[in-house]
């Protein structure tokens, strides 16, 4: 039997033809093929730099599926007492490596992210998380005060505050 890439068995077009086990085959692979598309998967999201703890009882979730070379993911962070925090560019780790748009990795923008602040209550939003490499993103947007994501940009991080976004990209 032949597979292609995708993981779906296909008759070889040498040897004796066998209806019953080529078609047992085939169906088969077409159903482990499409669980797998159709399944979706837990991801820890964690930050080279950002949230280096979400605290005690805080919440650091994430779930993507792959449809092809199409990726959605969503995570969801919420900061409890005891939560410690990066400087500098905050990177989020993709579920699964982006392709690159003509070899520039910044052009691609890949989602959207908001923030609440829970004690004063405020809500954020950017319309812009762009990879920095195959492998990361960083947070920035129109609508975001000051640039890029920090320890103190837009707010000033405390228990209770969540940051939650959408991803949509083009895998490698």
């Amino acid at each position: 039997m032949g597979t292609t890439q995708h993981g779906i068995v296909y008759a070889e077009s040498g040897g004796a033809p066998q209806a019953w086990v080529d078609s047992l085959n085939m169906a088969t692979s077409i159903e482990d093929a499409l669980d797998a598309y159709e399944s979706v998967n837990a991801w820890s999201p964690v930050f080279s730099n950002g949230f280096i703890s979400v605290g005690g009882a805080g919440i650091d979730e994430g779930f993507y599926y792959r449809l092809g070379n199409h990726v959605h993911a969503e995570f969801y962070f919420q900061l409890a007492s005891g939560f410690t925090l990066g400087s500098s560019n905050w990177l989020l780790t993709l579920p699964v490596a982006a392709s690159s748009w003509a070899g520039d990795f910044k052009a691609r923008a890949l989602g959207m992210w908001a923030i609440r602040d829970d004690s004063v209550p405020s809500h954020y939003a950017g319309a812009l998380i762009s990879a920095s490499a195959a492998t990361g993103v960083w947070f920035a947007g129109a609508d975001q005060p000051g640039g890029r994501v920090t320890e103190s940009n837009p707010i000033t991080w405390a228990a209770g505050d969540v940051l939650s976004g959408v991803l949509d990209y083009r895998c490698a």
